[in-house]
Parts: structure tokens; C-alpha cells; sequence
């Protein structure tokens, strides 16, 4: 047996196709936000012009940390997501866009940054912090994050909602939810196919020469009663 791993993800406004999906033995597992720029630009008490993209602290993605991203992301989910998501190094490589990297403190890897191919017709990053709000984030994710909106303010942010330091972070940069989503899951076992294909057309003489018994062809005695 192998398993077969179905991710959905859906608006939670959606009733209709939550309910088809669970009818079809989807489980809700996480409810993740959208975020986006507001109409008006960012106060311009927050566009300081001392601010730099690529701060010391972060790192596009290469071949030197990769490895490292990888390790973040897995450590940082639940044992359920990282076997629904599997993550490999190539899954990495291709979320690395124009803002893909990660932001490393004293050594070690506390946020990461990657482009979400789920979405089409949007520009989405997603941001993945650690289990525990690391407060070193706070001024070079601020940094980071209205630097990309500078340079455009089409990108959306995607989060989990439960990562409520990180939704209170944009939110006071001048985003707006744009909406919430419900990630839905549903495991299908799937059986493997007998290599070995029964053969049912052989003659009856061929089936009878494999069957090899390995006692005498003549049947026994009939056994006599003892007096």
C-alpha cells in the first residue's frame, strides 16, 4: 500500500465547496490568512530613507543555506503537515522568486520567505516563522517587508492564522486582511498493482502439473474400525 496525500485549499466564506469537500472526506487542518497593501501607501513615518532591502541579517536563497531552509520549514510544522507536504530541496529551489530568502540570527535560521505557486493570477509570499515569535524579527521583517510593497504593492502575504505576533506585524505596517482560507486534507490509500497477472485461460492440465502434491495420487484407505 502507498498513501495518496489530496491538499485543498479554499475561502472560508466558501460553505459550499467546504461542504462538498468534507462530504468527499476532506479534514480542516489550518486556517491561513492573505494579506494585502492597503489603497493608501504606508505612512511616511515608516519609509525611512536609511532603509536597505537586503539587511545584514538577510539571505536570498543559494546553495550554501538551502539545506538549512529546508531543515526550518520541516522543524517548524506539525508532524502531520510535514508528512502531507513532504518538503524536498527541489520544492525549495522552485519558490525561490525575485523576494524569496530568509532572515538568520546568530547563526540560525528564524523566518523564511517563499513564493507560493498555488496562486495563478497573484503575486503571493508566503512567510513561515517559527514555532515560538522570535522578537529579533521586528525590525528586519518591518524592514524587509515594506521595502518589497515599495517596490510592489501587488504582493500579498500569506500566513497562518494562528501566528498571531507575525498577523499583528502586518497589520500594523498598513495591511489589510484580504481574505482567510481554510487548508483541508484527505488521505487515500491506494493498493498496488500484482505484477504476477493470473493467467485464467491455461489448460487444466498445465494448473494440475503446478499443483505438485507431495503425498501418494491414489487416494487413502478407508481406515477400519479397531475392535
Amino acid at each position: 500500500l502507498k498513501l495518496s496525500n489530496w491538499i485543498l485549499s479554499s475561502d472560508i466564506n466558501n460553505k459550499e465547496l467546504i461542504s462538498v469537500s468534507r462530504e468527499l472526506g476532506f479534514q480542516p487542518l489550518k486556517e491561513t490568512k492573505l494579506w494585502k497593501s492597503k489603497e493608501r501607501k504606508i505612512s511616511q513615518s515608516n519609509q525611512k530613507k536609511d532603509f536597505l532591502f537586503l539587511t545584514t541579517n538577510f539571505e536570498k536563497i543559494n546553495q550554501n543555506n538551502i539545506k538549512s531552509i529546508l531543515n526550518f520549514l520541516r522543524s517548524n510544522e506539525s508532524i502531520l503537515i510535514r508528512n502531507l507536504l513532504d518538503y524536498i530541496q527541489k520544492d525549495i529551489e522552485k519558490r525561490n522568486y525575485k523576494y524569496s530568502g530568509c532572515i538568520r540570527a546568530n547563526g540560525e535560521i528564524i523566518l523564511t520567505i517563499l513564493r507560493d505557486l498555488n496562486y495563478k493570477n497573484k503575486n503571493v509570499y508566503s512567510i513561515i516563522s517559527g514555532i515560538c515569535w522570535d522578537e529579533r524579527l521586528n525590525n528586519d521583517l518591518k524592514n524587509i517587508i515594506v521595502n518589497i510593497l515599495k517596490i510592489d504593492s501587488n504582493i500579498m502575504f500569506k500566513t497562518y492564522s494562528e501566528n498571531i505576533n507575525l498577523n499583528k506585524l502586518l497589520n500594523e505596517l498598513g495591511l489589510e486582511e484580504y481574505k482567510n482560507e481554510l487548508l483541508l486534507v484527505k488521505n487515500s490509500l491506494i493498493t498496488r498493482q500484482s505484477k504476477n497477472i493470473n493467467k485464467v485461460n491455461n489448460s487444466l492440465d498445465s494448473i494440475l502439473d503446478k499443483l505438485n502434491p507431495s503425498g501418494s495420487a491414489f487416494p487413502a484407505p478407508m481406515p477400519t474400525n479397531s475392535k
